[in-house]
């Protein structure tokens, strides 16, 4: 018989130890990452970019067609500039012949007053210059009868002395009484002379007090009749200004800042319930506002980091942007109804990291109504801390 022979293999199992080595290093490896590794809890949030100083919105006094748009979007603007000429809807109703004849009628009355105010003021300054002519004439009187009052004091202190001098001669007969007498009738007749120059020094006084007076009455006089018609002349300029006001509408900006959201275009017609365009105050700095439902508010406090992704940079291509929570509305926005509406909302305001965004190497704005996508990390724990919640809070009930 041929003889057979068989080799028998004989496996070991693998031993307890090498299992038990990686039992222990999976359950390491899964208490290691439960600890370590934490997850935070986001809610998202949508909202818009506005500056801090809020946003200008500029209407129109009154109805009209727009003439003359006078900015482009994202100029800058000074307070007091022209932004739009609006031709009213009253100018509008009138035929251009109408406009021009009232435009004529009023310019005429303006140019009459003026030139009455001209005629006016050449009539003062003649009649003054002669007043004035005449103040001087009687100043140059009475500076010649002063003049000769104290001539004539001089000769009657002479003609005092000689009298003395002669009657006491005359008493010595030295003189005849007859010379004295004469003496006597020189000192008269100079005394005579003196009285009627110091009536005329004060004729001539007075008349130089009215000379001033009937001047000053002059100015006052002259000066009150051009008031009068420098009035009339401001209301003939109002008119004209109000007429043209009521044919074209001056819209002007009402602050310094930068022109945006143009809604008004050339020919359009307006009126003051619409917004013809807005400003962004100069120097303002952009904020996000966040629109939270009343469910998350809870969790969100101050200080929180909240991921930002701009829509009109997708963050696939410029990534997202870390801005921190500032504010939270205390009380939920209202509807526009004035009412509450069934799912609360709260507003939130994060600050921003940047006020630009760097696209291509290239720093772009952030611009003003700007929409945004928002993540808030309300909170950040360990995974197990998230795992054994619900046996936690089973715990402390």
């Amino acid at each position: 018989m041929p003889s057979s022979s068989y080799s028998i293999l004989i496996t070991r199992p693998i031993s307890l130890s090498i299992w038990t080595a990686i039992l222990t290093a999976i359950t390491v490896a899964i208490c290691s990452l439960l600890y370590f590794v934490q997850y935070t809890q986001k809610h998202n949030a949508e909202g818009v970019l506005v500056p801090d100083k809020g946003l200008v919105n500029v209407t129109t006094p009154s109805a009209g067609q727009i003439a003359s748009m006078e900015v482009t979007h994202g100029q800058t603007v000074k307070a007091g500039q022209l932004l739009y000429k609006i031709l009213s809807d009253q100018a509008i109703s009138e035929t251009d012949a109408i406009r021009t004849e009232r435009r004529a009628r009023l310019a005429s009355m303006e140019k009459s007053l003026q030139d009455d105010i001209a005629r006016l003021k050449n009539i003062n300054q003649d009649t003054m210059r002669n007043k004035r002519q005449e103040l001087t004439g009687l100043q140059s009187d009475l500076l010649v009868v002063r003049k000769k009052l104290l001539l004539l004091n001089e000769k009657e202190v002479i003609a005092k002395d000689n009298l003395a001098r002669y009657e006491k001669l005359a008493e010595q007969n030295l003189f005849s009484r007859i010379q004295a007498k004469e003496k006597h009738i020189e000192y008269l007749d100079i005394r005579s002379q003196k009285i009627q120059l110091e009536s005329d020094l004060k004729i001539g006084e007075r008349s130089v007090e009215i000379a001033n007076e009937a001047i000053l009455i002059e100015e006052l006089s002259g000066e009150n009749q051009l008031a009068d018609l420098t009035r009339k002349l401001d209301e003939a300029k109002n008119k004209l200004l109000e007429y043209n006001s009521t044919e074209y509408i001056y819209v002007i900006a009402p602050s310094d800042g930068t022109v945006a959201n143009i809604s008004a275009k050339l020919g359009q017609h307006v009126d003051p319930a619409s917004a013809l365009l807005t400003i962004i105050p100069a120097n303002s700095q952009l904020y996000a506002e966040l629109y939270v439902p009343g469910n998350a508010i809870g969790f969100v406090t101050p200080g929180d980091k909240v991921q930002l992704r701009y829509r009109a940079f997708p963050y696939q291509k410029f990534g997202l942007h870390t801005g921190v929570v500032k504010l939270i509305s205390r009380a939920p926005l209202y509807g526009a109804s004035g009412t509450l509406s069934v799912n609360s909302i709260y507003k939130i305001t994060v600050a921003l990291p940047e006020q630009h965004m760097v696209a291509y190497t290239q720093k772009q704005p952030l611009q003003a109504g700007m929409e945004i996508d928002a993540a808030v990390l309300i909170d950040k724990r360990r995974l197990y801390e998230w795992l054994f919640e619900p046996l936690m809070s089973m715990a402390r009930k």
